[in-house]
């Protein structure tokens, strides 16, 4: 462990745990676009890490994300640089346009992780308007809703 200070989360929120009391309570695919693509990721790993899985959550997406960046910093919470993705994180959709500098890639920073995928999504906007471009892209939902099938919750 590094001899930086690390912050102190008492599991998972209440919220979440509310949310598996409900008997419709399902598969869950988290999204969250750039700063709130890095909750969920931290949140998966550190409730993993814990045994704690977060209720009915299937398949995570994050789109111009920069969790992989914060994880190659060592700002997240529950996972140290160069640590493996614990199990129970869920399968992790990562969407990225190469113009959208705020953008970072998964795939690399967590090599040979089956779970992990990069998909590119081509805006043809420069930065920053391809930074929500994202969602007038028809091949963003395709890219989701072909993750939810293969993850078989759809």
């Amino acid at each position: 462990m590094s001899g930086r200070p690390r912050r102190r989360c008492s599991g998972i929120p209440a919220a979440a745990r509310r949310s598996s009391d409900s008997p419709r309570a399902g598969p869950t695919v988290l999204i969250g676009h750039s700063l709130s693509g890095i909750a969920p990721v931290d949140l998966l790993t550190l409730a993993a890490a814990r045994g704690e899985a977060v209720p009915g959550a299937e398949l995570l997406v994050t789109v111009g994300s920069q969790a992989p960046f914060l994880y190659e910093l060592g700002a997240l919470t529950a996972l140290e640089p160069g640590a493996k993705l614990p199990y129970g994180f869920p399968r992790w959709l990562n969407v990225y346009d190469r113009h959208d500098v705020l953008a970072y890639l998964a795939g690399p920073v967590f090599p040979g992780d089956p779970r992990v995928t990069d998909h590119e999504v081509r805006s043809r906007q420069p930065f920053p308007a391809c930074h929500s471009a994202y969602w007038k892209q028809d091949s963003l939902y395709a890219r989701i809703e072909q993750a939810v099938a293969e993850a078989e919750i759809g």
